[in-house]
């Protein structure tokens, strides 16, 4: 995400790393854009899945906030299973 323009980074994890969180301070959309068309949105969280299903098998990728429904940041948590 960061290669088209966005700011991403991983936010937390927990002591096991069975989860994390990737936190989006700068859309690579644009925040106009992505508040115009939040369909954006869904597709950053789809290429976040993409790339962490290429390191994890059956993780699990959840939406908590976006930038373009009115959120100050994107924030993603990924839960890998055991």
């Amino acid at each position: 995400m960061n290669q088209l323009g966005g700011e991403f980074s991983v936010d937390a994890s927990d002591e096991s790393d069975a989860k994390f969180a990737v936190k989006g301070t700068v859309c690579p959309w644009g925040t106009e854009q992505a508040k115009l068309n939040p369909i954006l949105c869904r597709l950053t969280k789809g290429i976040i899945s993409k790339v962490v299903s290429n390191v994890y098998d059956n993780a699990r990728v959840e939406t908590l906030k976006t930038m373009g429904h009115g959120d100050d940041c994107c924030y993603f948590e990924v839960f890998i299973p055991n």
